[in-house]
């Protein structure tokens, strides 16, 4: 009995759950990783202090660092103070 033609679907089915996984895994990788990273980019290096308090001979505020209250949102009364 010749059963050639079972190859076919099997393969096909393998490759469809290869490239389902495949999907899952980029899909984890961008949504968790990736997310994790921006927040850690815009995240403050230096103090969060209140706004117009960043002073002293070495200190400047940095635009870009973005500072955070408790619950996790981002405080617009703070600003990202580093020394330079």
């Amino acid at each position: 009995m010749d059963r050639k033609g079972q190859g076919l679907p099997i393969t096909v089915i393998i490759v469809t759950v290869l490239a389902l996984l495949v999907l899952v895994i980029l899909s984890l990788v961008f949504t968790g990783k990736i997310g994790q990273s921006v927040g850690q980019i815009d995240e403050c290096k230096g103090q969060c202090v209140a706004v117009g308090e960043c002073t002293g001979q070495y200190k400047k505020v940095d635009t870009r660092g973005v500072c955070y209250n408790a619950d996790g949102d981002q405080d617009p009364s703070l600003e990202c103070c580093v020394g330079i």
